[in-house]
């Protein structure tokens, strides 16, 4: 959908959640909330993880081209952390709960509502992948629209202008 919504033509005028990010192919939104990036183990596991660096000591996931806290992926990008790639979050959890990696990094509302609501995973993983009680950090959320879509302008001032009313002080 993410990519989709990037298109010049697409019908998508936009797509939720995103982190903040610097593409010059959307227009973010004002905050609609937050949620934690966090770490997923399988249940059997109890690494010990203080610091977004104690991951050098492990084997874990990121979603491929997903965005991170920007000390995970400036560590990345350093290659001071060497992580191996997913193609999703659900990826990412089939991975953990079949022991192919140590841990896996995950928004904690999507894999709260993956590991709830999508019916593989109610199936065939659950009970076997836990939250890690580490938090590498907290994400603000936002929608992020596509700038060549004629009505994104007028439909982002409508979503801000109700986000401010929910938020009293806020003016974007």
């Amino acid at each position: 959908a993410m990519l989709e919504a990037k298109r010049p033509h697409s019908s998508y005028i936009g797509y939720f959640p995103e982190y903040p990010i610097d593409d010059p192919q959307v227009q973010l939104s004002a905050s609609i909330g937050t949620s934690e990036l966090r770490l997923i183990q399988h249940v059997d596991n109890h690494f010990a993880v203080n610091s977004v660096l104690d991951l050098q000591h492990h084997a874990f996931f990121v979603v491929k081209d997903y965005v991170n806290t920007p000390e995970l992926d400036q560590l990345i990008a350093q290659r001071k952390l060497k992580p191996q790639l997913s193609l999703s979050d659900k990826n990412s959890i089939q991975k953990i709960a079949y022991k192919r990696g140590e841990l896996a990094v995950i928004d904690g509302k999507v894999f709260q509502h993956l590991i709830t609501h999508d019916a593989e995973l109610l199936a065939t993983v659950q009970g076997k992948v836990r939250l890690h009680p580490f938090v590498l950090g907290q994400q603000s959320l936002h929608v992020a629209f596509n700038k060549q879509h004629p009505t994104y302008p007028k439909l982002l001032q409508l979503l801000n202008a109700e986000l401010s009313k929910l938020q009293p002080g806020r003016h974007e």
